[in-house]
């Protein structure tokens, strides 16, 4: 699998104040953890991030190692543990922009390291919107980082279907909500249990965004999140993790963004172009190769102008 490099606004130059170079903030996670992508991602949209780079296999390739180097990140924030993100990730990161701070966000599950970047991006949010989300079930994972790209949420809580956990409830209560929203149905989140979230949060709104497939739960989200106003929608195969996290965090590092799936390599679904034709994007990005969405289905996108 390729490595994949996100970053937000930045190619081989960065952006410049005056004569002072700005140098960005970067988010780093293993690619193959959707955990971890999806809190990096929701780092890159409350703005605790410039932008992301998805590291494969354990390390760093030379490409991703070329745009570490080239952005000369002033920190980095490594999403997830050891076991992901190995020690070596984080000195090579050291080597690559000297005197860079690291900064780990590894907490005993996944649950406590999406909760640790939601302490960072709520810090004097008031009136804030919170997604939670079945951090166990990746589907929803992928959705529920779309919804704070499209700027649905300020942060992502996980929980099970019994929940979150006493930590988790601890932060609701202790900010500004206004608003709670569920992502996925009484299947990944029972009802007692987002009711007894909503209240815990004394949140003034609540509400669930579900389909009966990630596929339909994504356009739910594109659609009443991103608005009237949608420059990019970024697809991917709902059905590849992978595609998915790299989604989730691309649209978090673009303005006016929203994610929708694909049914599969040759099929959109009906959700899926009902949203498209709902949203009516400039620009369609289409995330991984043709085995996961075909050259036909590529071609059978349209986009407004």
């Amino acid at each position: 699998m390729a490595v994949v490099v996100l970053l937000a606004s930045l190619t081989a130059s960065v952006p410049t104040s005056g004569a002072q170079t700005v140098r960005p903030v970067l988010a780093v996670a293993a690619l193959e953890s959707l955990s971890d992508v999806g809190t990096a991602a929701t780092l890159v949209a409350s703005g605790d991030a410039d932008g992301a780079v998805m590291i494969t296999d354990g390390g760093l390739s030379d490409a991703a190692a070329g745009v570490v180097r080239a952005a000369r990140p002033r920190s980095v924030v490594i999403v997830g543990g050891v076991a992901a993100v190995p020690e070596s990730v984080e000195e090579r990161l050291k080597e690559l922009s000297p005197g860079v701070g690291v900064e780990r966000l590894g907490g005993v599950d996944r649950a406590d390291t999406a909760l640790q970047a939601a302490q960072r991006a709520l810090e004097g949010v008031t009136d804030a919107k919170v997604a939670i989300a079945n951090g166990w079930s990746l589907a929803d994972v992928g959705v529920a980082a779309s919804l704070v790209a499209a700027g649905g949420a300020h942060a992502v809580l996980y929980g099970d279907i019994d929940g979150l956990g006493a930590d988790s409830v601890e932060l609701l209560g202790s900010v500004s909500v206004a608003e709670v929203v569920a992502v996925g149905g009484t299947a990944v989140l029972s009802e007692a249990a987002f009711e007894a979230v909503a209240a815990a949060a004394e949140a003034s709104s609540s509400r669930r965004l579900w389909g009966a497939t990630r596929v339909e739960t994504a356009a739910q989200v594109a659609r009443r999140a991103a608005g009237d106003c949608t420059h990019t929608v970024v697809l991917a195969n709902g059905w590849q993790d992978a595609d998915v996290g790299v989604a989730a965090t691309l649209a978090a590092a673009l303005s006016n963004s929203a994610v929708l799936y694909a049914q599969g390599a040759d099929e959109a679904g009906e959700a899926t172009v009902a949203a498209l034709n709902r949203l009516d994007p400039v620009r369609i990005v289409v995330i991984g190769g043709v085995e996961s969405v075909s050259e036909s289905l590529r071609g059978s996108f349209s986009v407004g102008t």
